[in-house]
């Protein structure tokens, strides 16, 4: 395993399982700061989570082909 800013990830060789794991890091990483703007007041979590995945799933989507 090695670290990257502080997250482990597994060498895998499947180019599916890295993304699947940088995706979920990604997640967790914008929603902690989506938190942190709000100064951490509870009831907002999953509104929290379901914004970073919509996010990280834009920052994934591939661009239209012209």
């Amino acid at each position: 395993m090695t670290t990257q800013r502080g997250t482990v990830f597994d060498q895998t060789r499947d180019p599916c399982a890295r993304l699947q794991q940088w995706r979920r890091c990604r997640i967790r990483e914008l929603a902690y700061l989506k938190a942190e703007q709000r100064g951490f007041a509870p009831g907002h979590e999953i509104d929290d989570w379901r914004e970073a995945e919509q996010e990280v799933d834009e920052e994934l989507r591939p661009l239209p082909k012209h």
